[in-house]
C-alpha cells in the first residue's frame, strides 16, 4: 500500500526543532485499523489522515491518530495539516475548513510574499467544564504530592474544546520541574 505523506515540524521555523507530525495526504480508502497501524508505525505523537470531505463545502475530513488511539480533535495536528495543505495548494485560500470527530475546525492561513508562514485554528467546540478532580488525583498522575497542586484559585478540572484535558495549577516552578507523567 503506497500513500503520499509529509512530515513537518510544528511550532518552529526550523527542521527538527518543533513538534513532529506526519500528514498522510491521500488517505481515502484506508480503514480505521489501517490508519491506526500507520500511525503506530510513524510513532509520532500524532499522525493525520486527509480524506475527501463529506460535505463539498468543506476542504477535507481530517482524522487524527496517536500511536495508540484516534483523537476527536487536537491543536498541533490541525496547525501542521493546514500548513502542509495550504503550502501544497495550487490556488491559495485564506481559510480551510476541516471535518473532524469533534466537529468543524476552521483554520486561517497567513501568508507573506505568497508563502504560508502560519495558521490559526478555532476549536470545534466551546470550552466545557466536564469534571473536578482532587489535588491528590492530579498529583499522583504527575509524580507529585497533593501539596504541590494549588487549589486556592480553582480546583483541578477536566475541560475540553473537542478533546478533554486536565487543567491544574502547580504551587511553584520547582514543582513543575519535578513533574513527570505517571499514567
Amino acid at each position: 500500500m503506497q500513500r503520499r505523506y509529509v512530515t513537518v515540524d510544528v511550532f518552529t521555523d526550523r527542521a527538527f526543532g518543533g513538534n513532529q507530525l506526519a500528514v498522510v495526504l491521500d488517505a481515502g480508502g484506508l480503514t480505521t485499523a489501517q490508519m491506526q497501524t500507520i500511525a503506530t508505525e510513524f510513532n509520532y505523537s500524532e499522525t493525520t489522515f486527509v480524506l475527501p470531505p463529506r460535505d463539498k463545502a468543506n476542504d477535507a475530513e481530517v482524522r487524527i491518530f496517536t500511536p495508540v488511539r484516534e483523537m476527536p480533535f487536537a491543536g498541533h495536528p490541525n496547525i501542521g495539516t493546514s500548513f502542509v495543505l495550504a503550502s501544497l495548494a495550487k490556488e491559495p485560500k485564506p481559510c480551510l475548513l476541516f471535518e473532524e470527530k469533534a466537529g468543524l475546525v476552521p483554520v486561517e492561513i497567513r501568508r507573506e510574499q505568497g508563502k504560508v508562514v502560519s495558521t490559526e485554528l478555532t476549536a470545534p467546540q466551546p470550552l466545557s467544564r466536564l469534571a473536578q478532580l482532587s489535588a491528590a488525583e492530579v498529583a499522583s498522575c504527575l509524580s507529585l504530592t497533593a501539596d504541590d497542586i494549588r487549589t486556592d484559585h480553582h480546583a483541578p478540572q477536566v475541560v475540553g474544546v473537542g478533546t478533554p484535558f486536565v487543567v491544574a495549577e502547580v504551587r511553584s516552578r520547582e514543582a513543575l520541574r519535578r513533574a513527570k507523567p505517571d499514567a
